[in-house]
């Protein structure tokens, strides 16, 4: 593990906006042949709701943004794809002749997220059968808003670790610096091939419909892979190690104080 493994939480504030698991594949041409009914049968009763997506992709901003995040953005914009919600639209499943992702903004805690992501994997499995996949991916997105937490008083020194804060560490700047970001990308030797790509730092963001100014956030990217071949038999286990590096990670980069800002719950099993 390249971070100290710490014990998982449950934050009742919790800094997640979206987490996302993606899969690869070999190009099926079944997916892109017609409407992929069997499939939706499987995964109907959670995702009921469906659309299909030409050749010029037309998803919701949010989502086409963690996709290129995702580094798969390429893969949908020469095929069409299917998109598949929750009845609150607030889970998506996205698939197309290559790639398998489901998307999540209400992540609480890696037990029923993984349930959500197997279960689009099973379906992916028992009616397109890939031979293997070629990437394996999950990704994380935090973001620390100091005034949604009644931190607004407190510098960022005392909220992140000091390793991460870089100029926001310079006293004499004080509240000058507004964005700040930097990409660093870390070996999981955990995973055969695995990577982390953290990229971590201030972003200036306004709130979806919101008439407030846009806000000065501290966001930190984990995006965690590997482009191993890799058969389906191991994708749970590669998922679960990243998820815990994931974890160890963003345990490892928040101080105490902010750490009980976000009122954390020790996680049972």
């Amino acid at each position: 593990m390249p971070f100290p493994v710490t014990p998982r939480a449950v934050y009742q504030r919790n800094p997640l906006t979206d987490v996302g698991a993606h899969f690869r594949f070999p190009p099926i041409l079944a997916i892109g042949a017609g409407p992929p009914a069997v499939f939706q049968e499987r995964i109907r009763a959670e995702y009921p709701l469906y659309a299909r997506q030409g050749l010029q992709p037309n998803l919701p901003r949010e989502i086409a943004g963690f996709l290129r995040q995702l580094q798969i953005q390429g893969a949908l914009e020469g095929a069409s794809y299917h998109q598949f919600s929750t009845a609150d639209k607030q889970q998506t499943i996205i698939l197309n002749p290559e790639t398998l992702s489901v998307l999540s903004k209400t992540y609480q805690r890696w037990e029923t997220f993984a349930e959500s992501v197997n279960r689009a994997r099973a379906a992916l499995e028992e009616v397109y059968q890939p031979a293997f996949y070629t990437r394996t991916g999950l990704k994380y997105v935090d973001v620390i808003d100091r005034e949604m937490l009644g931190l607004q008083n407190e510098p960022w020194t005392n909220l992140i670790r000091d390793k991460l804060v870089g100029l926001l560490s310079a006293t004499e700047l004080g509240d000058e610096v507004t964005e700040h970001v930097t990409t660093t990308s870390v070996l999981v030797r955990d995973v055969p091939g695995g990577v982390a790509k953290l990229q971590f730092g201030l972003q200036r963001r306004v709130q979806p419909g919101s008439a407030i100014a846009a806000q000065t956030v501290f966001v930190m990217n984990a995006d965690f892979s590997t482009n191993q071949q890799t058969a389906p038999a191991n994708v749970e286990n590669i998922l679960v190690r990243f998820n815990r590096v994931a974890g160890n990670f963003f345990r490892w980069a928040i101080s105490e104080r902010l750490r009980d800002a976000l009122q954390p719950h020790p996680v049972g099993g």
